[in-house]
């Protein structure tokens, strides 16, 4: 294709570039090929790995933001687990949003709470003497207001990681149906 098209198409305007793609496709025809549309099923794959993309991206930003938060005033939390984002992690969070409440709940509670999510790798007795851990001294209505900070939070995050993981499940179904089809 001639420089001066690419030259002259520098400039940001719909009619600028319809005539210099008109007129590339007069002088330069060679460059051109016809495309076949694609596959329905790959389109449908290409769709559901950008939406798959989307919610890991997300679900990053989300995890990120709830454990800057919880750094803030509550560091011990974050010794349970490495992933915050974490169905089960986020319930104990529920459970013991600060270091005063993790210093009153029975083991028991939390023991139902880690079977229930089939937790194996971390006992309730470990958990709560990390989270029992002496607590740092922050300013005064912090606590409360991160709290608030991640109880908003919470339910989009928990909202969105539920949606990924729903859309995971699909996806991977799509990806099998499709697999099928295409053979």
């Amino acid at each position: 294709m001639a420089d001066w098209i690419l030259k002259s198409t520098r400039a940001k305007d719909d009619s600028r570039d319809a005539e210099a793609l008109a007129d590339a496709l007069r002088t330069d025809r060679r460059c051109f090929r016809l495309l076949a549309p694609l596959d329905p099923v790959v389109v449908e794959l290409r769709e559901w790995s950008r939406i798959a993309d989307e919610l890991r991206v997300e679900r990053t930003r989300l995890s990120n933001q709830v454990r800057e938060l919880l750094w803030r005033y509550y560091p011990q939390f974050l010794k349970l687990c490495d992933d915050v984002a974490a169905d089960w992690v986020l319930d104990l969070w529920r459970l013991v949003p600060t270091p005063d409440k993790a210093r009153r709940v029975r083991e028991a509670t939390v023991e139902r709470l880690l079977k229930r999510h089939r937790i194996r790798r971390i006992t309730a007795a470990a958990a709560l003497e990390r989270l029992r851990a002496p607590a740092i001294s922050v300013a005064a209505g912090t606590v409360n207001a991160v709290t608030g900070h991640i109880e908003g939070a919470a339910p989009a995050a928990l909202g969105r990681y539920a949606f990924c993981g729903i859309r995971q499940s699909i996806l991977s179904e799509r990806k099998a149906s499709c697999a099928d089809r295409a053979l």
